[in-house]
């Protein structure tokens, strides 16, 4: 049985919910609807767990944050059925926008994440809240996290006054 989103777009809309949830949405039950119970993780080549990608994944939602999705590709498992199963694979630019200022501009910080998803399809069911049987069985990322550059000059470039 073949589902009707591709991959690609599967795996874009559920990590947009982990990164960026809309106000109302329970990042638990999303989390737990993307991935997997035995899920296996790597971040920037070290291993970590379920729990502690959960929690810098639910921790970093504070204030407004903005994906920008780049060359994403999916290689299905199975030919005949290429939405059910496969490797997800792209970049995505997470932009934050934090609930606090510097100097008069919103403080912000950028991740960029270079990510490989496994995604498998277990038995065929859908939960209360519409979630299918995908999840991602394992996820390797690496990760650059960015601050901006706050413009923090004490004088006007043009006032020769000290």
């Amino acid at each position: 049985m073949s589902t009707t989103q591709d991959l690609t777009t599967w795996a874009q809309e559920r990590l947009t919910k982990l990164y960026s949830p809309s106000e109302g949405d329970d990042a638990a039950a999303t989390f737990e609807a993307t991935c997997s119970p035995d899920i296996n993780i790597s971040v920037n080549g070290e291993s970590t767990t379920r729990e502690k990608l959960k929690q810098d994944i639910t921790g970093a939602s504070i204030g407004k944050v903005e994906l920008n999705w780049d060359n994403c590709i999916a290689v299905p498992k199975d030919d005949q059925n290429p939405n059910d199963a496969g490797i997800v694979a792209g970049f995505v630019t997470l932009t934050r926008h934090l609930p606090f200022r510097i100097r008069a501009a919103t403080a912000q910080s950028q991740s960029i994440v270079c990510f490989q998803a496994k995604v498998e399809s277990g038995p065929a069911s859908t939960d209360q809240n519409g979630w299918d049987n995908r999840r991602i069985v394992e996820l390797h990322q690496t990760v650059l996290h960015k601050p901006f550059n706050a413009n923090i000059h004490a004088t006007h470039p043009g006032n020769t006054t000290t």
